[in-house]
């Protein structure tokens, strides 16, 4: 890419630790002044520049990796026009998907969703104000969302199962722990997941069902 640029020197390591005709100059040297700074990549020693400062651990490579807490260690940033549009096309891209698995979703489903990611039941809601509450998680955490909007079937209704009768009182909680009657189901909801997911605990989860009257 540089010989395209017509930048012609070898930047490999000189043998022997000789000095570098470039790295040993101060045509390698980067200066950050305290205020904004232009390099055109189109041009070979601001591109080269440019790539020693991303790889500087004072210099995050976007001001979203300083606000994310990334590069705790950075004084400055790089901002590029072209990177933020990507970063825009890949959030848009994103949210389209979510979108998309949303459109395609069963009202039973979404109604899961939203039972395990707001702790509210939507039975018996009109569509209309269920995809109002899908299309608000979709906007406040759009990976999470994903996340459960992807997940197994039998999983994703289990776990909303568990949220119901908890919510009913048919299960209890003490901490973490879920219970049902004096029988534990596990001591966080992972492990009541696992245990209501098991062949062999089929009744009891049938009799929750039955309870709650949900269906799959």
């Amino acid at each position: 890419m540089l010989k395209e640029k017509g930048f012609n020197v070898d930047l490999a390591p000189m043998p022997n630790g000789a000095p570098h005709p470039f790295w040993d100059t101060n045509q390698a040297k980067v200066t950050l002044p305290n205020h904004t700074e232009t390099f055109n990549t189109d041009f070979p020693l601001d591109l080269i520049k440019v790539r020693i400062m991303e790889g500087s651990t004072i210099v995050a490579n976007s001001a979203e990796e300083v606000s994310g807490g990334q590069a705790a260690d950075a004084d400055f940033f790089i901002y590029s026009e072209d990177m933020e549009m990507e970063e825009k096309a890949q959030k848009i891209n994103v949210v389209n998907r979510a979108r998309k698995l949303a459109l395609e979703m069963p009202q039973k489903r979404k109604i899961w969703l939203i039972q395990v990611l707001k702790g509210q039941t939507l039975r018996g809601k009109s569509q209309e104000f269920v995809d109002v509450v899908i299309d608000e998680l979709i906007t406040a955490d759009v990976k999470s969302f994903i996340r459960y909007a992807e997940m197994e079937k039998d999983e994703l209704f289990t776990r909303a199962l568990i949220y119901e009768c908890v919510h009913k009182g048919i299960l209890t909680k003490d901490g973490p722990k879920i219970q049902y009657n004096s029988d534990v189901l596990g001591y966080d909801e992972e492990e009541a997941l696992k245990y209501l997911s098991n062949a062999k605990n089929q009744a009891i989860k049938l009799r929750l069902m039955e309870r709650v009257g949900i269906t799959k």
